[in-house]
């Protein structure tokens, strides 16, 4: 463990890579009950170049300790693995939350609207992609897109005479949409 939370597999890894003798492992069979088998190259005990890793008691029982011991280095390989990318699946899915979390605050400004009237580049920009205004003011019915025939004098009315009012930038099809973009030019 590295800070108590989380797995080092690296350092498990290592330990399997340099501390482990090389397997493949097997558990013993009936001319070696009760023993785990490593390759072993010049052993002159163990069947096909093997030596004996363990050898339990047979007094007690033992096979799937045993077994499980046999397999422990092909598993905890398997399990480093399955835990890698795991990690690297969990790490995707944050970066697409932190996405939609920013997506969804975007959503959020949009719904709001502004309380600032938008500037007469902004109504230009907007009416070139065919986009029109909502405007409302507290306590009064909204002004819909058709009535709102001149969005820069009810803009102007606005900055002029104070009036607090919410604001909203509709698309051509009349649903709201993010506020224009205006990129000044300098000279």
């Amino acid at each position: 463990m590295s800070d108590g939370k989380t797995v080092d597999l690296a350092a498990i890894r290592a330990r399997v890579a340099a501390a482990a003798t090389p397997g493949p492992w097997r558990a013993g069979s009936v001319e070696a009950e009760g023993k785990v088998w490593v390759p072993y190259s010049g052993a002159l005990e163990g069947p096909s170049g093997e030596r004996c890793l363990l050898n339990m008691n047979t007094a007690f029982p033992h096979t799937a300790d045993r077994t499980l011991i046999a397999h422990a280095p092909a598993d905890i390989a398997a399990l480093c693995d399955e835990i890698a990318r795991l990690r690297s699946e969990l790490d995707d899915a944050r970066n697409v939350a932190l996405g939609l979390t920013e997506d969804c605050a975007g959503l959020r400004e949009i719904i709001a609207g502004r309380t600032t009237p938008p500037t007469d580049a902004e109504i230009e920009v907007h009416a070139a992609v065919g986009g029109r205004w909502l405007y409302r003011t507290a306590g009064v019915a909204p002004y819909s897109q058709e009535t709102m025939r001149r969005p820069f004098a009810l803009a102007e009315a606005c900055r002029l005479e104070g009036n607090v009012g919410r604001w909203w930038a509709l698309d051509a099809s009349g649903a709201p949409c993010a506020w224009p973009v205006v990129t000044e030019v300098t000279t």
